[in-house]
């Protein structure tokens, strides 16, 4: 295992955060709603929309 120090920092756009890994040098995007879920996270999931079902 890897330790992997990660922050999670909130974006000045409406429904984003910004995460961050110092031990991976990644950092991404993500979108979330208004409950604070996510939608989607940069290139790694997508939430379904279940109301187009």
């Amino acid at each position: 295992m890897i330790r992997s120090d990660q922050v999670y920092d909130s974006s000045p756009t409406a429904g984003k955060m910004r995460y961050t890994s110092y031990g991976r040098d990644f950092n991404a995007e993500i979108t979330v709603d208004s409950r604070g879920i996510v939608i989607d996270y940069s290139d790694l999931a997508l939430r379904p929309d279940y109301n187009s079902v």
